[in-house]
């Protein structure tokens, strides 16, 4: 399993959805937003950007509004079902929920920072910023 953040980070990580990476179609993977992360509370909108960006990839993707009162039960169903890559989308509230339920599993664990801090993202040195290939997903390919 690997931490991918998704950002921009002082050396180019490949992190999305390309013929670059080597992820196969069949890898699952899905993206938990906090929807009431940040001061613009805009989940709906960086879910259709990821939405557009797997599509134009041609790869599938699950996106799911958090409800942190079932986490335990959607992370265990969503490892049950083969997903192997799962996005925290929001704050450092929403990764450290999510990543500290996610140590000794077989999945990769990735993070959107879209929260109002993201003082997570900002001591490992990514920016905080809308990932670019999420605002121009033909950059994918």
């Amino acid at each position: 399993p690997v931490l991918v953040m998704m950002g921009q980070p002082k050396e180019r990580i490949p992190f999305w959805p390309s013929q670059e990476l080597a992820v196969s179609s069949s890898m699952s993977t899905l993206f938990l937003i906090n929807p009431t992360s940040g001061r613009k509370r805009n989940g709906a909108k960086v879910a259709s950007l990821i939405e557009n960006a797997y599509q134009e990839a041609g790869q599938a993707v699950e996106i799911q509004e958090i409800d942190f009162s079932r986490l335990d039960h959607i992370l265990k169903d969503a490892i049950q079902r083969g997903i192997q890559q799962i996005y925290a989308v929001g704050g450092d509230g929403t990764v450290n929920a999510i990543g500290t339920r996610l140590i000794h599993e077989p999945v990769n664990f990735g993070v959107i920072p879209n929260g109002s801090g993201n003082g997570y993202a900002r001591n490992i040195g990514f920016s905080i910023r809308t990932p670019s290939p999420l605002l121009n997903p033909s950059t994918l390919l």
